[in-house]
């Protein structure tokens, strides 16, 4: 398995639910994306910026 899904899995385990349903709801959208080589359209939309950074 590759580190980085490794540690996915184990960050989902630890965080709270929420943030945890949030991340993999951005995952979802990311991989749909990339499955119609699109990823593009994720950079240009507007409020797609992760917002509990600052």
């Amino acid at each position: 398995m590759d580190t980085l899904v490794k540690n996915l899995d184990k960050k989902l385990n630890t965080w709270e639910p929420g943030i945890s349903e949030v991340v993999r709801e951005y995952l979802k959208e990311i991989i749909e994306l990339a499955d119609q080589n699109a990823l593009d359209l994720l950079k240009s939309r507007p409020g797609n910026r992760l917002r509990w950074r600052s």
